[in-house]
Formats: C-alpha cells, sequence, structure tokens
C-alpha cells in the first residue's frame, strides 16, 4: 500500500538505518482512510511482475552483522 517511494530512491543503492524509502498508503485493496503498511522482499526476474516473486525472510538481510 505504498503511496510513493523517497525521492533519490535508486535500485541497488546502499541504506542505512533511518532512511526514508517510502511513504505509506491506500493502494490496491486497503480501505479509504487506513494507510498501513506490509513489508516483504520477493525474489524474481526482473522482466517479471514483481508481485510474483518467491518471499524470502528478510531478517537476515537487516540484522547487523
Amino acid at each position: 500500500h505504498l503511496d510513493r517511494y523517497a525521492e533519490g530512491l535508486r535500485d541497488g543503492m546502499p541504506l542505512k538505518r533511518g532512511h526514508v524509502i517510502g511513504y505509506v498508503g491506500t493502494t490496491g485493496n486497503a480501505p479509504s482512510g487506513t494507510p498501513h503498511l506490509h513489508f516483504g522482499i520477493l525474489r524474481g526476474r526482473p522482466s517479471q511482475n514483481w508481485s510474483r516473486g518467491s518471499a524470502i525472510n528478510p531478517f537476515p538481510l537487516l540484522s547487523e552483522p
């Protein structure tokens, strides 16, 4: 239910804790007036619809080494 990506965000750029990456909205089937966010990482081919990728556990990617 993303409203928009943060300005200047681009594929492959490194992120640090606290970076704004997007803004919550009510797109898709979210009821009007109830903005909320789902976070997930999907693996797939860039030429395919991103929402049809395979879900992966984001914890190992987001936890500190």
